[in-house]
């Protein structure tokens, strides 16, 4: 039932109850009337705590039910994400058939967060060359996956994707304060002139 209906019932239940009482009230003894509010009053209370919670318990059983079959789809688009840049022993991954794939489960299973985090991190991948932009997208993404696996991000170190991808983390980001559109490619490069010298 939706929240909205079950709300809705529920007022209304409660306004009917409360107009039986005040028709009881008025025309019984005053005596009679109070017991019988007394009573009836203590029923509908545990009456409406016991459904409250049962259907607050039901909701809860079925949101861990979904995150527990959410894990098994994220997991494995992180795998493929991160064997993107790392040539797991001579893996290589059909990006373009891994990404297909992937999209038909989060149309069924991605919550909005996600599926827009998603849809942002597509759509700056396919316009540019992968730069600090791409990166950022790449990590609201992770976030957004964690959130809805109910983790808190709050105390994470700002740049966690670069820093599990990148070999020159602390380069990248002293570049890309410096050049917000620096490539992959340009870091690639600076990484190289450090190395030699």
């Amino acid at each position: 039932m939706k929240i909205w209906a079950f709300s809705a019932f529920t007022i209304l239940l409660l306004i009917l109850l409360a107009y039986g009482m005040y028709l009881l009230a008025i025309s019984t003894d005053p005596s009679v009337a109070a017991a019988a509010i007394t009573a009836s009053s203590t029923i509908i209370v545990s009456t409406a705590t016991v459904t409250i919670g049962r259907y607050l318990e039901k909701k809860k059983e079925l949101e861990a039910l979904h995150r527990e079959q959410k894990i098994p789809i994220y997991d494995k688009f992180l795998d493929g994400l991160f064997s993107v840049f790392y040539d797991q022993k001579g893996k290589r991954l059909n990006i373009v058939k891994f990404l297909q794939e992937w999209q038909q489960k989060i149309v069924l299973w991605g919550g909005p967060k996600v599926v827009n985090a998603y849809v942002s991190w597509k759509d700056e991948l396919t316009e540019h060359e992968p730069n600090v932009q791409s990166m950022e997208s790449t990590e609201r993404l992770i976030l957004a996956i964690r959130e809805e696996l109910g983790h808190e991000n709050e105390n994470l170190v700002e740049g966690l994707f670069p820093r599990f991808i990148l070999r020159e983390y602390k380069l990248y980001s002293k570049l890309a304060k410096q050049n917000p559109n620096l490539t992959l490619s340009e870091l690639s490069e600076h990484e190289k002139s450090v190395q030699e010298s």
